[in-house]
């Protein structure tokens, strides 16, 4: 997998906008939703715009949830290679779940 435009651009700790989203053209998009409620509304009124619905890799089926991979329940940016083992072992679970 190649990074989708622009998305090497894009700072971690910055909120992406679904307009900065789609210049991305991502073929696959990973979701992460905080469990508290301002993360929950937040993705409520992201997900049922119609510039979500036009993204590509929304269109094609390909948005992976990370709910339930250890890797992304605790703190997902801390960097240590224990955290950083863990996201890589679970990333081809996430893109391509046991069916």
């Amino acid at each position: 997998m190649t990074p989708a435009t622009l998305v090497d651009d894009i700072q971690w700790t910055k909120s992406v906008q679904l307009s900065e989203l789609a210049e991305c053209d991502a073929d696959h998009i990973i979701v992460n939703i905080g469990k508290d409620a301002i993360s929950q509304a937040t993705w409520a009124n992201q997900s049922s715009q119609a510039s979500w619905h036009g993204l590509k890799a929304v269109k094609k089926g390909q948005v992976h949830w990370t709910s339930g991979y250890a890797g992304w329940e605790s703190p997902w940016n801390e960097h240590t290679a224990f955290n950083h083992d863990r996201f890589l072992g679970q990333f081809a679970q996430i893109i391509h779940p046991a069916t």
